[in-house]
């Protein structure tokens, strides 16, 4: 009886029930991995968010002390933005409405990089102006980049200021009217209105940067940060289907834009192009309906 029991006590794993243990823990491993990718991009959502409201608040801030929104910088038409051009005065970057490099390089003292500002130098790496759902806070094509692109308008090469629908304006000879009274000048009310959003990259030149639609936050009225309501918004592209003037993102089914009032909507890449062109002209008097939106 007592070699019996030994016996018992000694039987290995069978084959059989090996296999049977494996199956259970691949199941509970497939079923365990979708949740945890959708706990990840939940919380970089919400990360993506929290970076335009800052932003959003910086404009405020800007808008504070100078008594107008920042401008857009030059409108660069013969290739890749050069970074080496601001407007200086005395030496000392120009924070008025004729600096030539965009609005994520003036709202820099504002997000707390005023050395930053006064240096100049576009290799520096901001992390809230990148996507944690897109890529990882670092230079890409020795550039520092932004995911974020500020409300051009309805009009990508504006002539005149009519033309000039959006938030964020060029600095063309003569420099355009600055956003100043925000209640009188954007017509259709702050919370119908974009003031900045995720862009659309090239998912083949993702990391490589200097893309004439990605060389960096310093840019000014120019694809790398600034885009236009006339492009159908995507989820990052291939080449087949990407548009260097469109709003966009790493998620999947909609991305995040900030309006006038600091309020940050999900907008999906099925809206209606007149809807998406009356979020972003701040004065043609359509009403936005974000149930069909969002």
């Amino acid at each position: 009886m007592a070699a019996n029991a030994s016996a018992k006590r000694l039987r290995g794993v069978t084959v059989v029930e090996l296999l049977v243990v494996i199956a259970i823990i691949g199941l509970l491993v497939s079923l365990l991995i979708p949740a945890v990718q959708r706990a990840r991009e939940s919380a970089n959502r919400m990360r993506c968010a929290s970076n335009l409201t800052k932003i959003a608040e910086a404009f405020t801030s800007f808008h504070s002390d100078h008594s107008y929104l920042p401008m857009g910088g030059e409108i660069q038409t013969s290739g890749v933005w050069v970074h080496t051009s601001p407007n200086l005065i005395g030496g000392m970057p120009n924070a008025g409405r004729s600096q030539r490099l965009g609005w994520a390089y003036q709202i820099l003292p504002y997000i707390d990089q005023a050395n930053l500002y006064r240096s100049l130098n576009p290799s520096f790496v901001i992390e809230l102006y990148y996507c944690p759902s897109r890529r990882f806070p670092t230079t890409y094509g020795g550039r520092a980049q932004t995911d974020y692109a500020g409300n051009g308008g309805t009009n990508s090469s504006p002539a005149s200021e009519p033309q000039a629908t959006g938030l964020i304006k060029p600095i063309p000879v003569p420099p355009f009217r600055p956003i100043s009274n925000l209640q009188a000048e954007i017509r259709d009310g702050l919370s119908n209105t974009m003031l900045c959003g995720e862009k659309a990259i090239h998912r083949q030149f993702l990391y490589q940067g200097n893309q004439p639609w990605d060389s960096g936050y310093f840019a000014g009225f120019h694809p790398s940060a600034v885009r236009w309501g006339t492009a159908p918004p995507s989820q990052d592209a291939v080449p087949a289907g990407f548009n260097a003037q469109a709003f966009g993102s790493a998620h999947i089914g909609t991305f995040h834009a900030v309006m006038a009032d600091r309020a940050v909507r999900k907008i999906r890449y099925t809206v209606n192009a007149s809807i998406l062109g009356a979020i972003c002209n701040r004065s043609d008097g359509q009403n936005i309906d974000w149930r069909v939106i969002e």
